[in-house]
């Protein structure tokens, strides 16, 4: 890093620091190994001038707020006392015929002395760039004293500490700092790799990158959620991927990819095109390939018209899980159970209403008088009644058990279907509604004889 023996000539970096000199302002940039860039001459805090003496020539310009100043420092000395931002846009002021000041833009020469804009565009010089501020009524200030882009590189001085490391362009280095030496001395981009025995390089990406979100493109107009992704991406990818610009990139062009991994379960849906399809991704991967819209009309296939069709499900799993019905039938699983209750009348049945399959309740119960009370706590004529309701309000309503309470003494045996004798009817009854269990009568009399 340089030393700095240079007079104090204040400049404020581009970290909005001031340092005594622009020397200072490399040295701090080297140590830190960071880049900074003269942002403008003078400290970046603001401090009042207490007189612009008698030197200051007369040279009037209109500040931003549409006042003639005599010169530069009269501008910067108001604006400093009533801390009001006045800013010296680029115009003069001049006579009109008509006897007001008012701001015109200067006049430049054609001279090429390039400098860049806090706009971060380039100018010819900085006559035109204040001009075009002038245009456009905008604030710009010199952000770099040469064309926007370049980076005004400080070469670092090295050491021989041996900690080889090799880059991506073949080269091996005894450190670090002089690999970037070599890199700032050729105005080249190089990266550090570790290097195999064999001497021939490994790339080796730094991993892993901190989750801040500060949103950059690369040139290769690819968004990255902060700079080191973007440099990760480019490490990964051994090319060259610079920082284009902070945010978000926003024109970037969609490109439609059509799903490729597809599973092979078979879980058909009726798309709107009226095609039955084996599942909803392969629908869609055909409707990419196709490049046309298809959406799920209805879980099921297509009937040949295209209209909705009533399917109960058929294809349900093995699995040994047995539950015991409404119907006091048991079932090896609840998909078998519904599977049943599908297919069987009176309670609902499914019919296609227009384009859509309904569920339609059954409106005719018999009008035996068999009382059942339901989990709702409501008495119904039978269990028909019982479960036609449960259909209309698409509840789920089932047949309450009440357990006896008073069993006669009398001995009038019979077997149960659970293969154990009673001494009556009823008492088999609590047995089954005590064990919340389906109990019938198998036979009269004992299960041991016949």
């Amino acid at each position: 890093c340089p030393d700095c023996k240079d007079k104090s000539d204040p400049v404020c970096g581009s970290d909005n620091v001031t340092y005594a000199s622009e020397c200072q302002l490399r040295r701090a940039a080297c140590l830190n190994d960071t880049w900074i860039t003269t942002q403008r001459k003078g400290d970046c805090a603001c401090s009042c001038p207490s007189s612009c003496g008698d030197e200051s020539l007369p040279q009037p310009i209109c500040g931003s707020n549409n006042k003639t100043y005599a010169n530069e420092c009269e501008l910067r000395m108001d604006s400093c006392k009533n801390n009001n931002c006045v800013v010296h846009l680029g115009p003069r002021c001049a006579n009109v015929p008509s006897g007001k000041i008012s701001c015109t833009c200067p006049e430049c020469s054609k001279r090429e002395d390039p400098v860049c804009g806090s706009d971060s565009k380039t100018y010819p010089n900085e006559c035109r760039m204040r001009q075009e501020a002038c245009w456009n009524n905008k604030w710009i200030i010199v952000a770099q004293q040469e064309e926007c882009g370049q980076i005004y590189c400080v070469c670092p001085e090295c050491d021989n500490t041996e900690s080889p490391v090799c880059t991506n362009d073949g080269k091996k280095f005894p450190n670090e700092c002089q690999m970037r030496q070599d890199a700032c001395f050729n105005k080249q981009w190089t990266t550090p790799i570790s290097c195999a025995q064999d001497d021939q390089p490994t790339c080796v990406c730094v991993e892993p990158c901190p989750k801040t979100l500060k949103p950059v493109y690369g040139t290769d107009n690819k968004n990255y959620d902060n700079e080191c992704l973007l440099k990760l991406a480019a490490c990964k990818s051994n090319t060259r991927i610079l920082i284009a610009g902070f945010g978000r990139y926003s024109k970037q062009i969609p490109v439609c990819a059509c799903p490729e991994n597809c599973s092979s379960t078979v879980d058909p849906v009726c798309g709107t095109d009226n095609n039955t399809y084996d599942n909803e991704c392969l629908m869609r991967q055909q409707a990419c390939v196709a490049n046309a819209t298809v959406a799920v009309r209805r879980k099921g296939h297509c009937a040949k018209d295209g209209k909705a069709t009533c399917e109960c499900s058929e294809d349900c799993p093995k699995t040994l899980k047995p539950v015991c019905g409404s119907d006091n039938n048991d079932y090896d699983n609840e998909c078998l159970m519904q599977a049943r209750a599908c297919s069987t009348p009176p309670h609902s049945t499914c019919k296609a209403v227009g384009d859509k399959a309904e569920c339609v309740c059954s409106k005719v119960c018999p009008r035996s008088l068999d009382l059942v009370c339901g989990t709702d706590n409501i008495t119904y004529n039978n269990e028909c009644f019982l479960k036609r309701q449960g259909c209309e309000t698409n509840r789920t309503i089932t047949p309450m058990c009440v357990c006896p309470k008073d069993c006669p003494a009398s001995l009038d045996l019979v077997c149960g279907s659970d293969n154990i004798t009673y001494s009556n009817e009823c008492l088999m009854k609590y047995q089954a509604c005590r064990t919340n269990s389906a109990l019938k009568v198998k036979r009269k009399g004992d299960c041991g004889r016949i």
